[in-house]
């Protein structure tokens, strides 16, 4: 449905572009993120499910696809590693929240 999920491509290039905004990504994608969030401006109030049953390679594979749909150049990359990391440090989808509230802070997000 339009208008209920924040857009993906043009966004996850910018994330990704700092060290803390590539492990929030990781952290998405290994544990969710639920509640209010802001994206390209647009409020958003939904719950994504962690995506743990995908291999490490295969959520690099995606992010990397979504982060080369921007326009960053070079687009950031993200390794098998980068998703073993995020699967070791299971946290919650809230406190995945938490962290893009903090990461906002220091580096705004799209």
């Amino acid at each position: 449905m339009p208008g209920s999920v924040p857009p993906l491509v043009g966004r996850i290039d910018k994330i990704a572009s700092t060290p803390a905004g590539k492990q929030y990504l990781a952290n998405v994608l290994m544990n969710g993120v639920s509640g209010p969030i802001t994206a390209n401006g647009q409020p958003y109030n939904a719950e994504m499910p962690p995506f743990r049953y995908l291999k490490d390679d295969e959520v690099a594979q995606i992010l990397s696809w979504l982060s080369a749909r921007g326009t960053t150049q070079p687009a950031p990359e993200f390794s098998a590693q980068d998703i073993a990391a995020a699967r070791a440090n299971r946290i919650s989808s809230g406190r995945v929240a938490t962290e893009r509230e903090t990461l906002n802070k220091t580096t705004p997000l799209p």
